[in-house]
C-alpha cells in the first residue's frame, strides 16, 4: 500500500506544480510518477490485500485519475498554443 500512498503523493504535487504553471517541475515528478509505476506492475497481481486496502487503492486511483484529468486540462491550451507556435515557424521556414 506504501507505494499506492507514495503515487497519491506525487500525483497531488504534479497538479499543485501544474496548476502553479510550473510545467518543468510537472515533467519531473511525471517521469517518477511512471517510474514508481514500473515498479508496482510486478507486484499489484501478487499483493494480498485486505477489503479496507482493497477500497483505499481504489480510492486512490480514483483520485489519481481525477488529478490526471485536470492536469491534462491545464496542459492542453499550452500544447495547443505551442503546437500553433511550431507551425508558424514551419510555415515561414518553407518561404
Amino acid at each position: 500500500m506504501r507505494c499506492y500512498e507514495t503515487l497519491a503523493h506525487a500525483s497531488r504535487a504534479m497538479l499543485l506544480a501544474a496548476r502553479e504553471g510550473d510545467w518543468a517541475e510537472v515533467g519531473i515528478l511525471e517521469q517518477r510518477c511512471a517510474a514508481l509505476i514500473a515498479t508496482m506492475k510486478p507486484v499489484v497481481g501478487a499483493a494480498s490485500l485486505s477489503e479496507v486496502q482493497r477500497r483505499r487503492r481504489f480510492e486512490i486511483m480514483r483520485h489519481v485519475l481525477a488529478e490526471d484529468a485536470q492536469i491534462r486540462a491545464m496542459a492542453q491550451p499550452w500544447l495547443t498554443r505551442l503546437e500553433s507556435s511550431l507551425m508558424r515557424s514551419a510555415a515561414g521556414s518553407q518561404r
